[in-house]
């Protein structure tokens, strides 16, 4: 059963979308997750200031998945959880949220958990998506995504 107290994020780990940029392994080694390599260098669009908004919503305690877009834009109906955690601490001076990974655990990075999941909503799944509660609207759908 999921806590109806805490918050539910689901965040990418595809650099500027492309696998090249796929920074998985390193955010299980080193526990953190990040959504920018050089934050200051960011040009400040209408979307970089609504993840940055999202990023300040994130608190210590609420529970955060690594997810992979299956497909693209609107024809992505499924995403793949890699990964699920629970937040320890949110640097938002380096843009870092670090985290216990449960799995995979730090020993296991190479093991994605590979958990097929349907997409919610229209169109792709941003960096940072959520915050979700476990309320009546997604009472079975974030079950599939966090629990163990």
């Amino acid at each position: 059963m999921l806590n109806t107290d805490i918050n539910y994020w689901i965040v990418g780990s595809m650099l500027g979308g492309t696998k090249k940029g796929d920074i998985f392994q390193e955010c299980i080694e080193r526990g953190y997750w990040y959504c920018w390599e050089n934050p200051d260098e960011q040009e400040l669009t209408p979307k970089i200031k609504e993840m940055r908004s999202k990023f300040g919503s994130i608190s210590p305690g609420d529970r955060i998945a690594i997810k992979k877009q299956l497909g693209t834009g609107k024809n992505a109906s499924f995403m793949e959880i890699r990964a699920i955690g629970v937040v320890n601490v949110v640097d938002t001076k380096e843009w870092r949220v670090y985290v216990d990974w449960l799995i995979p655990q730090r020993r296991d990075v190479k093991q994605e958990m590979k958990r097929r999941v349907p997409k919610k909503g229209p169109g792709g799944i941003t960096s940072i998506s959520g915050p979700y509660k476990n309320d009546l609207v997604n009472s079975e759908w974030l079950p599939q995504i966090f629990c163990i």
